[in-house]
């Protein structure tokens, strides 16, 4: 198996596992079985769509400078996580972080995305199922 069927694998898995306990959390509720499977595959859809996007969006640059800023207020109030951002000619630049982190290989996120589809498309699917019952 490929890894990125395992990956996908782990993302359907880790869905039907965030389908499960919003399914038996709402079980004191006098809501059908279909309304709380929707409910559950909405949440599981939702949630691993959402990761997948934010991590797409990082993977182009959107977040560089949170992430900057994040590790520069941790050296310079901690310097224990590193070298004294106060230094001189050791401080890293923003341009050259950008430049590292371009370098980096991409972290993939086809598999949160489509697991997040699938789930999306399940609870659609469960929803109509719902509102003609």
């Amino acid at each position: 198996m490929s890894n990125k069927r395992k990956e996908l694998a782990l993302a359907v898995v880790s869905g039907l596992l965030i389908v499960v306990f919003v399914f038996f959390s709402t079980a004191d509720r006098n809501h059908s079985i279909v309304h709380r499977l929707c409910d559950g595959c909405f949440a599981a859809g939702m949630l691993l769509g959402g990761l997948g996007v934010i991590l797409h969006c990082a993977n182009q640059g959107a977040l560089n400078l949170f992430g900057y800023g994040a590790r520069f207020g941790l050296n310079l109030i901690l310097p224990i996580f590193g070298k004294n951002p106060w230094s001189g000619d050791e401080r890293e630049s923003y341009y050259d972080y950008c430049a590292k982190k371009q370098e980096q290989e991409p972290k993939p996120t086809s598999h949160l995305l489509l697991a997040g589809g699938f789930y999306l498309l399940l609870a659609a699917v469960l929803l109509l199922v719902y509102l003609s019952v």
